[in-house]
């Protein structure tokens, strides 16, 4: 499930929240180059907690958020327990391992109408992610 060479040690907890990326997905959509968005849901880490415990959930958890964390430029965010999302100025390259399950989605920022527009798709592509696993 890990891969060799990639620090898996990320805090989750020091991650910046949902709120904070409320705040850069505003600000990018006023500004005259927004960017990019991507989010990036861990589509079974509920079936692993229960399975297994949380340490093996989090482990898959970490390494997403490390592998995220090399995206030139990017800031990452933590969405919600299993979710992420990254802004970067040009279009995310968001490379996971086969062996970890989860679904991504890129799109330009520039596509957006509003925050409130896109928290609300956010929620719904996460629920549907949960809800599939």
């Amino acid at each position: 499930m890990f891969c060799a060479g990639v620090d898996t040690t990320t805090n989750l907890a020091e991650l910046p929240g949902r709120a904070d990326a409320e705040r850069a997905i505003d600000s990018a959509l006023r500004s005259t180059n927004p960017g990019w968005l991507a989010t990036v849901v861990a589509d079974r880490v509920h079936l692993i907690y229960e399975r297994f415990g949380y340490a093996p959930g989090d482990a898959v958890l970490e390494e997403i958020a490390a592998r995220l964390l090399t995206i030139p430029a990017a800031r990452v965010y933590r969405w919600t327990a299993t979710s992420f999302v990254v802004l970067a100025p040009t279009r995310p390259a968001v490379r996971l391992p086969e062996s970890i399950e989860a679904s991504c989605t890129v799109l330009p920022l520039a596509s957006v109408h509003s925050a409130a527009e896109l928290t609300a798709r956010l929620d719904h592509h996460v629920a549907l992610r949960v809800a599939a696993a």
